[in-house]
């Protein structure tokens, strides 16, 4: 889903705190579809021979 609300009208809600028709929903929908995601977490891994990436690798919760 691609939201209608740009960064400029998320800061102008933010700054005087008027939402116009429609809006309420959408900024509810946004906020539990973050709230349903999971962080990731990647980190890049080096050779430690000739400082070349080797990989991306995804930290698991207790890393």
């Amino acid at each position: 889903m691609t939201s209608k609300l740009t960064r400029e009208r998320l800061q102008e809600i933010a700054e005087d705190g008027f939402l116009k028709h429609g809006e309420s929903k959408e900024l509810a929908r946004m906020a539990l579809a973050e709230k349903a995601s999971e962080p990731v977490i990647l980190y890049r891994e080096r050779n430690p021979y000739n400082g070349l990436t080797t990989g991306w690798q995804v930290l698991t919760e207790n890393e």
